[in-house]
């Protein structure tokens, strides 16, 4: 899977689009979400936890207990209809 997100990465470091989403969120706040790195790629996901001494899967499994929970997610729709 780690893999799989890397190919995403690199495919979105070529587009445009994508160069523009970045600059954008770079001028964010610094503390806000929205200012840090979000795709994720080999080295973020798995070289550099290793290198610390921790597991990624152990990581995304602390975090998917954390964070994931039906009583914070959102759904959000966007149309040119109401």
């Amino acid at each position: 899977e780690v893999h799989a997100i890397n190919s995403e990465h690199l495919k979105n470091v070529q587009n445009p689009e994508q160069r523009v989403l970045e600059t954008l969120n770079s001028l964010a706040d610094p503390r806000s979400p929205v200012s840090r790195f979000h795709t994720g790629n080999l080295e973020t996901l798995y070289d550099a936890p290793r290198r610390n001494g921790s597991s990624p899967v152990d990581g995304l499994k602390e975090y998917f207990r954390t964070h994931y929970c039906p009583s914070r997610m959102r759904v959000v729709t966007f149309g040119s209809k109401s």
